[in-house]
């Protein structure tokens, strides 16, 4: 056998994982984005309708949350008058991450609840 095919043909070292929580923490994450987009980004519960309608149903939690965010930062936009359009939308933002995690606090506790009842 030539050198060149020693490496193709013999099995790599097992090298020491120094992360072997690794995969874990991979599906922790893959649950928390799972329930997210199920349960606040993409609710379809209670729905029987498609369409454009079935579209607006599943959104309304995001909707809700872009609706409340609008009605703060027009509350901020007029008691400062920021000159600044960059620091506006910077508030937007800030608004629509913390309205959306009171709902996702909100749907979580609900969840909870709801369990707790069903177990007694």
């Amino acid at each position: 056998m030539s050198p060149s095919f020693v490496g193709l043909t013999s099995k790599k070292p097992c090298k020491i994982d120094l992360f072997a929580r690794d995969s874990m923490i991979t599906v922790s994450n893959h649950r928390r984005w799972h329930w997210l987009v199920d349960h606040l980004l993409w609710d379809t519960a209670g729905s029987a309708n498609s369409g454009f309608l079935g579209v607006i149903w599943a959104m309304r939690k995001p909707i809700l949350a872009l609706a409340v965010t609008l009605m703060l930062t027009w509350r901020e936009w007029v008691d400062y008058h920021p000159l600044d359009l960059l620091l506006i939308v910077l508030v937007a933002i800030v608004n629509f991450a913390l309205v959306l995690a009171a709902i996702a606090l909100l749907v979580l506790t609900l969840q909870r609840f709801s369990r707790a009842i069903k177990t007694r």
